[in-house]
């Protein structure tokens, strides 16, 4: 009966034991009582709605440069909090058509990758990197964040083959794959394998929401360079990339998946032209 969306959105928080459903949450447990989880959630789209709201939280705080290891911490715990509450019982026979898992892995992946560096990296701003940005995309492609988002975006790919070929995907989901294919081109394009950071490693790939989901890192990493201990070259690379892109062209109608599937391609082609430049 409210006259607007906004006082509906008051009184939904205000007087929560006014609702009159009979939905129970996601998981079948209360609502945690930190953060973006104090709405009471009682539909599958209530849980995806307060995901972004912590999605946006993360973007939010690099923006503002607000992203040091304290915050990181505190929203790393919100997520892990978030999968325990909304998606840990969830079947894993039942098709995610809202993508919510997508939405967590990618959060995952903002908190440890700048987008926008790895974007100027890929020639959104032009052909060549500024000295500056040249050293600060090497750091991050031999570092342990740069394997942690790689493994997120390995994760974000099997996501994605559960799904029917007739869903349609929630908007988020072609720039959640987009995105996993520009981590994984950075990584193998300007990260080196030095024998520290740019292996394997031992003891740096203890993710904890990895664990969480009974999954080793470790493994993980192993399979995303393609079954071998160093990171794959960028030519090598370009297999998974293919992939990606094919997905792109095929999933659902955003036309914003076209988009990002023409942009890997030109990444692939661009590498493809060098390598042959090179033997010539």
């Amino acid at each position: 009966m409210a006259p607007r969306a906004h006082d509906w959105a008051l009184a939904y928080v205000r007087y929560p034991n006014d609702l009159n459903t009979t939905q129970p949450s996601p998981s079948g447990v209360a609502t945690p009582a930190v953060g973006f989880f104090q709405m009471p959630i009682s539909s599958r789209f209530s849980a995806y709605a307060s995901l972004e709201g912590l999605a946006a939280s993360v973007i939010d705080a690099r923006l503002s440069r607000q992203l040091h290891k304290p915050m990181i911490a505190s929203l790393q715990s919100d997520l892990i909090s978030y999968h325990e509450q909304f998606l840990r019982q969830q079947n894993a026979y039942q098709p995610d058509y809202l993508g919510v898992s997508i939405l967590w892995h990618l959060s995952f992946m903002s908190l440890f990758a700048d987008f926008d560096l790895l974007e100027r990296a890929i020639g959104r701003d032009g052909a060549s990197l500024d000295e500056d940005d040249a050293h600060l995309i090497a750091a991050w492609a031999a570092s342990v964040e740069a394997k942690r988002c790689v493994v997120h975006g390995l994760l974000i790919q099997k996501e994605l083959e559960k799904l029917s070929l007739g869903a349609e995907p929630a908007i988020h989901v072609p720039r959640a794959m987009f995105l996993a294919a520009i981590c994984w081109y950075c990584y193998s394009r300007y990260g080196t394998d030095d024998g520290t950071s740019g292996g394997l490693g031992h003891g740096s790939l203890d993710f904890p929401e990895v664990r969480m989901l009974g999954a080793n890192p470790t493994l993980l990493l192993f399979e995303a360079n393609g079954y071998k201990l160093g990171r794959p070259t960028a030519i090598e690379a370009n297999g998974p990339l293919c992939g990606l892109t094919d997905l792109l062209q095929r999933i659902g109608h955003w036309e914003i998946a076209r988009k990002f599937a023409a942009i890997l391609g030109a990444l692939i082609h661009n590498e493809a032209d060098q390598k042959g430049y090179q033997k010539g």
